[in-house]
């Protein structure tokens, strides 16, 4: 299982998005000396990105770009880690200003957390207008230009996320998890509401319409829908088991998240998601 899964793409997005986050500006006006090989990711925030906060991460200490100014340099800009556990790192920012959305941010951190292998995983905790977000990507990027890019627009229409990555395999079963957010640039980079029950109610559903790949040449492809009502985690995902058909050809499966079945009442306004989950067959 673990090699078909490694065989497998990263999940692919196709939504449509107020900026092009592939056209943000991605170089940093002036840094400090650093003291190890440096991390980089960059936040954005409102529909147009206008500001734009770098997070650098050298070794134990964190440069925040609290004013937007692309100046790593500014004083108060250093933040020293803390351990929560042995798995758990955070680096507690404070107040982060927001020109772009008015007023500010209370309580920025950022969490990095030891997955296996050695491997790292990111996430962001800010709030805003008493709304909680999270931002994650699976790891910093070594050079600014290829740094992962997580998007807050605080006050605009938001989609749908899918945090773990799935592979279909035909004949077998998958959890599918989705929230409430919008994507960012990089694999496994997004930024997604907390309390998902308060957004929308403890007993809406999420459509899902999916598209399987035939496994015959020539076939049409196969068709499916799925309800995914709120899970019982405390991070509330839309969630639910699907079986993938045994007719499935290797390819991509095209899902299409509705909030058809979601009450009228939701704020904010939430938009179709389409996604494209690699499906790879166990004989080959």
């Amino acid at each position: 299982m673990a090699e078909l899964k490694a065989k497998a793409d990263a999940v692919r997005y196709a939504i449509t998005a107020p900026i092009d986050l592939t056209k943000v500006d991605r170089t940093i006006a002036k840094e400090p000396a650093y003291k190890t090989k440096p991390k980089y990711c960059l936040l954005v925030f409102g529909p147009k990105a206008k500001t734009r906060v770098w997070l650098v991460l050298d070794g134990d200490v964190l440069y925040v770009d609290r004013n937007g100014n692309g100046d790593l340099t500014d004083k108060g800009e250093t933040v020293k880690e803390k351990r929560v556990d042995d798995q758990t790192s955070q680096f507690p920012a404070g107040e982060l200003p927001s020109p772009d959305e008015g007023g500010s941010f209370p309580g920025l951190a950022l969490y990095r957390y030891k997955l296996q292998g050695g491997r790292e995983s990111m996430e962001i905790r800010l709030s805003f207008n008493r709304k909680h977000w999270y931002g994650v990507c699976r790891d910093f990027a070594p050079q600014a230009k290829d740094a992962p890019i997580i998007h807050f627009d605080l006050t605009g229409p938001l989609t749908f996320v899918c945090p773990d990555q799935p592979t279909f395999i035909p004949g077998k079963t998958t959890t599918l998890r989705f929230y409430i957010g919008m994507p960012g640039l990089g694999r496994q980079t997004f930024a997604r509401r907390v309390e998902t029950r308060g957004i929308v109610g403890g007993g809406a559903r999420l459509l899902a319409e999916i598209e399987y790949p035939s496994g015959a040449p020539g076939a049409k492809p196969l068709y499916a829908t799925v309800t995914l009502p709120i899970g019982e985690e405390y991070v509330d995902p839309f969630e639910a088991v699907v079986r993938v058909p045994e007719e499935a050809g290797a390819g991509h499966a095209k899902i299409t998240l509705l909030p058809n079945l979601l009450p009228e009442r939701t704020r904010p306004r939430l938009d179709a998601a389409t996604l494209f989950v690699p499906v790879v067959r166990s004989d080959e």
